[in-house]
């Protein structure tokens, strides 16, 4: 499954939504990002990298969800996952900002053990992964 990650804010911040920013602007303003013992972060910090720059993220959260109500009360710019938070996006609940920069997609895959049973949960999210109808069990 592909995935693209984003900067997303709140209000307060909805001005840097109006048109394409350069990188260097948006680690300007505070700045949310996933703890640093994830994939994610990992990947937000190589594109920073890989741009010549270092950010100092203001708040490092252990998840997308506490980036989001950050970002939704005005605490800052919030990288995040597109795919989850589309409708937030859409209804105008998040101001999507664009950096000039552009961000790669990321690609999510699943590894199993081949003689070893899924469970429920992990049949759906696999059905997720790869957008068909629910695995059968």
């Amino acid at each position: 499954m592909e995935v693209q990650d984003c900067f997303v804010a709140g209000v307060k911040y909805r001005h840097m939504s109006v048109k394409m920013q350069p990188l260097s602007e948006i680690i300007r303003y505070p700045l949310l990002i996933l703890e640093k013992n994830s994939n994610s972060r990992a990947f937000a910090d190589q594109y920073f990298l890989q741009n010549g720059l270092e950010a100092a993220p203001d708040f490092e959260l252990g998840n997308m969800d506490l980036l989001v109500t950050f970002a939704k009360y005005d605490m800052g710019i919030a990288w995040i996952t597109r795919n989850f938070f589309e409708d937030e996006i859409a209804s105008g609940r998040l101001y999507e900002i664009r950096p000039i920069e552009r961000i790669p997609p990321r690609y999510v895959g699943v590894a199993r053990l081949k003689d070893v049973p899924l469970s429920r949960a992990s049949l759906e999210l696999i059905s997720l992964l790869s957008d068909n109808e629910p695995a059968e069990f």
